[in-house]
């Protein structure tokens, strides 16, 4: 099954309510395989209308090492300032709440 996305609603709302259906309607005789791919969290996020306001006061989570400069960390974590400007954090927590 290949869900093309052409409605109004967002493409990972639509890509679940077609694979419930299929799901639902399937004969438990045959076996299937699926495979979900939906686009989000990629950017652009776009969130359903309904959901817009639901995680406005939402972070990213932080845990022991979020923003912690560490030598034991991979190379590539190394690369950016640390610890991060707070306009690289205000970026990180909107995609969060937004994906």
């Amino acid at each position: 099954m290949y869900v093309w996305c052409i409605t109004s609603r967002s493409c990972s709302q639509s890509q679940l309510n077609r694979s419930l259906h299929f799901l639902e309607d399937r004969s438990p005789q045959h076996p299937f395989f699926m495979m979900l791919a939906p686009p989000a969290p990629h950017s652009p996020w776009t969130a359903a209308p309904q959901n817009l306001d639901k995680f406005n006061n939402v972070q990213a989570p932080r845990d022991g090492s979020f923003n912690k400069p560490g030598k034991d960390k991979h190379w590539l974590l190394r690369q950016p300032v640390n610890p991060m400007p707070n306009s690289s954090i205000n970026f990180l927590d909107n995609a969060y709440r937004r994906r």
